[in-house]
C-alpha cells in the first residue's frame, strides 16, 4: 500500500503541474489576444492620421509595429493550437492512471478545479478519457498534414418547418447532432439555390471529422477532413455545379465554411473551375479573422464578446466591404459555455430587435434575399464519417463469397 501511495502522490503532483501550466497558458493566450487587438487598433489609427495629414504611406515605425503585431499573433496561435491541446492531453493521461490507482488504494484525493477554467475546458476540448496513445499521430496530423478523406451518409432529417431567416437557420443548426450537416434547397421552380448548415466541434478526437483536432487543422492550414465531409454532403444532396450557395456554420463550422469559400476548387468566385458559387457565409462564434475569401462572397460574422472562441486566432476582427462583423454581449461573462452556445447565445441574438435593426445586418439580409425570403423545397441531413466511402459493389461480392461484412 505504501508503494501505491507514493505513486499516487507523484502522479497527483504531475497532474497539478500540467493543470497549472494549462491554465497559465490559457490566461496568456487570452491576454495576448487582448494586447494584439489593442496594438492593431493603435497602428491602424496612426496610419489613418498620417494619411489625414497628407503623408504618403506608413512610416518605418508603423511597419515595425505591424511586424511585431503579426509576430504576436503567430505566437498566440502556436500556444492555442499546439501547447494547450498537448498539455490537456497529458493531464488526461495522468487522470487515467490516477483512476487506476484509486481502484487499488482509494486515496482521498482532492483535485479541485476553478469552475471558470473547467467550463472553458469542457467547451474547447470536451471528450472522454485520455488520448495519449493516439496523441502523437493526431497532433502531427493536426499540425502538418491533411486529415481527409471523409464522406457523408444520408440520415433522417428533422420534420419541423424551417423558417428562412437567420435566427431560424441558426436554431435549426442547433438541432444537428455530432458530425451532421444539413442541406436545404430553397426557392421554387428551377431555382438552384441551397443553404448548408454546418455544426461545430463535437469532441477532442471523435469518430466524426468535426473534432477539436480537425478544427485545429482547419483553422491553421485551411483544409481538413471536415471540409472533405461537408463537400461530400453537398454532392450527395444533388447540388448541381454552378448553383448559388449560402454556408451557415457555428464555431468549427464557420472555420470550415470559410475554408470552402476560399477554395478555388469549391467556390467559383475564388478563381479556377469551382464547383458552386458561394454567395454568402454566416459564421457564428468562429475564429476566422485570419481567413480570406473572394470579394464576391459576403460574410456575416457574429461574435459574442463574452465568448473567447472567436478571439483564439489572436487577430483583430477584420472588416471590409464584404465582411460584416456583428458584436454583442459583454466581455468577461462567467458562463463561457452559454456564451459560445448556438442555442443559448447566437440563435436568440439573431432573433433580437437589436440584431434585426442593425444597419449593416439589414443590408446583408437584403442582399441575401434569394436565400432568406424563399420557401424551403427540401431538407436533407447527412452524417459525416472519416475515411473512404464503402463500395457497395465490393460488399455484395464479399457476401456472395460468404465473407461477412460489417
Amino acid at each position: 500500500m505504501t508503494e501505491v501511495k507514493i505513486d499516487v502522490d507523484q502522479l497527483a503532483e504531475l497532474r497539478r503541474f500540467y493543470d497549472s501550466s494549462w491554465k497559465a497558458s490559457l490566461e496568456l493566450t487570452i491576454e495576448l489576444s487582448r494586447i494584439g487587438r489593442g496594438s492593431a487598433e493603435i497602428v491602424s489609427r496612426r496610419m489613418t492620421e498620417r494619411l489625414g495629414n497628407g503623408r504618403m504611406g506608413p512610416s518605418r515605425g508603423d511597419l515595425l509595429a505591424c511586424q511585431a503585431t503579426d509576430q504576436l499573433a503567430s505566437v498566440n496561435r502556436r500556444i492555442t493550437f499546439v501547447a494547450l491541446p498537448l498539455l490537456l492531453t497529458l493531464r488526461n493521461r495522468v487522470d487515467d492512471q490516477l483512476r487506476e490507482l484509486e481502484a487499488v488504494a482509494n486515496p482521498n484525493l482532492r483535485r479541485g478545479t476553478n469552475p471558470l477554467f473547467a467550463g472553458l475546458e469542457n467547451l474547447l476540448w470536451a471528450g472522454p478519457g485520455s488520448y495519449l496513445t493516439r496523441l502523437i499521430g493526431l497532433w502531427a496530423a493536426g499540425k502538418v498534414g491533411y486529415q481527409g478523406p471523409a464522406y457523408a451518409a444520408a440520415t433522417p432529417a428533422v420534420a419541423s418547418p424551417v423558417p428562412l431567416n437567420l435566427g431560424g437557420l441558426l436554431a435549426r443548426l442547433g438541432t444537428l447532432k455530432d458530425g451532421q450537416v444539413e442541406v436545404l434547397r430553397v426557392g421554387g421552380g428551377t431555382s438552384d439555390r441551397y443553404v448548408v448548415l454546418i455544426r461545430g466541434v463535437a469532441s477532442l478526437t471523435g469518430p466524426s471529422p468535426n473534432s477539436m483536432i480537425d478544427a485545429i487543422r482547419g483553422q491553421a492550414f485551411g483544409s481538413s477532413a471536415h471540409s472533405s465531409g461537408v463537400l461530400s454532403a453537398m454532392r450527395k444532396a444533388g447540388i448541381p455545379p454552378g448553383s448559388e450557395v449560402m454556408l451557415v456554420g457555428h464555431s468549427q463550422g464557420g472555420i470550415t465554411a470559410m475554408n470552402l469559400a476560399a477554395d478555388p476548387r469549391v467556390n467559383a468566385f475564388a478563381g479556377g473551375l469551382g464547383y458552386v458559387r458561394i454567395v454568402d457565409v454566416v459564421a457564428a462564434g468562429s475564429p476566422i479573422d485570419g481567413k480570406r475569401i473572394p470579394a464576391e462572397t459576403r460574410l456575416l460574422a457574429m461574435h459574442n464578446l463574452g465568448d473567447v472562441i472567436p478571439a483564439l486566432d489572436g487577430r483583430d476582427d477584420r472588416r471590409s466591404v464584404n465582411r460584416l462583423v456583428y458584436t454583442f454581449g459583454r466581455p468577461g461573462a462567467l458562463n463561457l459555455a452559454a456564451a459560445h452556445g448556438i442555442t443559448s447565445s447566437y440563435a436568440p441574438e439573431a432573433r433580437s430587435d437589436r440584431f434585426l435593426n442593425d444597419t449593416q445586418v439589414r443590408s446583408f439580409i437584403g442582399a441575401s434575399d434569394m436565400f432568406l425570403r424563399q420557401p424551403v423545397e427540401s431538407a436533407q441531413r447527412f452524417s459525416l464519417h472519416r475515411g473512404l466511402e464503402p463500395d457497395p459493389r465490393r460488399a455484395v461480392r464479399l457476401r456472395v463469397l460468404g465473407i461477412g461484412v460489417g
